[in-house]
C-alpha cells in the first residue's frame, strides 16, 4: 500500500497498483455525497479497472486525527523494512504533512460510510479528449448518490 500511494507524488490517481487504480476522496456526510474532481485525468486510467473510493466523514472528538492515523500506519509498518517506513514518512512529507511544524491540534473524524464505485466508459466523468485544447484546468462536482449503479459492495471489493 506505501510503494503503491503514488499521490503524494502528484500523479493522476492516490493509488497505483499491478491490476488496479484507485481514487480516493472524502467529503463531510452533512454536506453531502459529492465527490470533487480536480482535472480530467482523475477519473481517467488507462489501466483497468479504475475504482473510486467515498469516504463521508463527521467531525468528532472521538474521531481520528490524520495524527492519529499516521501513528497507527507507522506501529504497523514496524515489522517492515526500514525503506518502508523511510518512503511512508517522505510520501507524507511531500503530501504536505510534517508535524514539526504543526502548531494546534487537528481536526478529528469519524468515518460515516465508505463507498466504492467502479469507472467505467459510461461513468460520469469529463474526459481530455472532451475538452477543447484551449482549455488547461478543470475542476468538477459528482452527485455520488445519483450514481449506484456503478457501486461496488466493499465485501466483493475485498
Amino acid at each position: 500500500a506505501i510503494n503503491s500511494w503514488v499521490g503524494p507524488e502528484s500523479d493522476k490517481q492516490d493509488f497505483l497498483l499491478d491490476d488496479m487504480v484507485i481514487e480516493v476522496k472524502s467529503h463531510r456526510t452533512s454536506k453531502g455525497d459529492f465527490a470533487y474532481i480536480s482535472s480530467p485525468q482523475q477519473l481517467n486510467s488507462e489501466k483497468d479497472p479504475l475504482y473510486l473510493f467515498s469516504y463521508a466523514l463527521t467531525p468528532s472528538v472521538n474521531g481520528l486525527s490524520i495524527e492519529s492515523l499516521t501513528h497507527s500506519i507507522g506501529a504497523l509498518l514496524k515489522s517492515e523494512s526500514n525503506d518502508v517506513v523511510t518512503t511512508f514518512e517522505n510520501k507524507l512529507m511531500e503530501y504536505g504533512y510534517i508535524p514539526e511544524i504543526i502548531k494546534e491540534p487537528l481536526k478529528k473524524f469519524i468515518v460515516d460510510k465508505i463507498k466504492i464505485f467502479h469507472i467505467t466508459q459510461d461513468f460520469p466523468k469529463i474526459s481530455r479528449k472532451d475538452l477543447r485544447d484551449e482549455i488547461v484546468s478543470v475542476k468538477y462536482t459528482i452527485d455520488l448518490s445519483k450514481c449506484s449503479e456503478f457501486q461496488v459492495k466493499i465485501e466483493s471489493f475485498l
